[in-house]
């Protein structure tokens, strides 16, 4: 998952894919944490609010399961890291 997270982040500073339309007219949101309270709070008003995001969590059963439910309700993008 340690790759994998590093992978996406240099994805994202790239400065071609800053500068790209795409990203700038969206938001992007990481939260650790994501599977049980504040964590999942956040995640949920975030999504509400139209952010994209990216999912960090221990409990990978919890976490695909926001994932899943955030993505039906909301229609964000989750990136799920366990």
């Amino acid at each position: 998952a340690k790759n994998h997270l590093v992978s996406l982040l240099n994805h994202l500073i790239n400065p071609e894919v800053l500068m790209s339309d795409s990203i700038r007219s969206q938001s992007l949101a990481l939260i650790t944490g994501a599977s049980t309270g504040i964590g999942a709070t956040y995640a949920d008003r975030l999504a509400k609010r139209g952010y994209d995001l990216i999912l960090v969590a221990r409990d990978a059963q919890r976490l695909n399961a926001l994932a899943e439910k955030l993505q039906q309700d909301t229609g964000v993008k989750v990136t799920v890291l366990p």
